[in-house]
């Protein structure tokens, strides 16, 4: 079962986000898994979460 995002963790995913989000031509899933401090979770967990957000 995957473990639930905790409030601190959204914070930083919204701000990586917002950070990333203007890269032209770049995967910000990718940028964002690159630098989100929380090891272990996968691409198609962070895109779940984005669009849940």
């Amino acid at each position: 079962r995957v473990p639930p995002w905790t409030p601190q963790e959204e914070q930083q995913l919204r701000e990586l986000y917002w950070k990333y989000k203007e890269v032209e031509g770049g995967d910000i899933i990718a940028a964002i898994l690159a630098h989100l401090p929380t090891p272990g979770r996968t691409r198609r967990q962070v895109g779940k979460q984005l669009v849940r957000m």
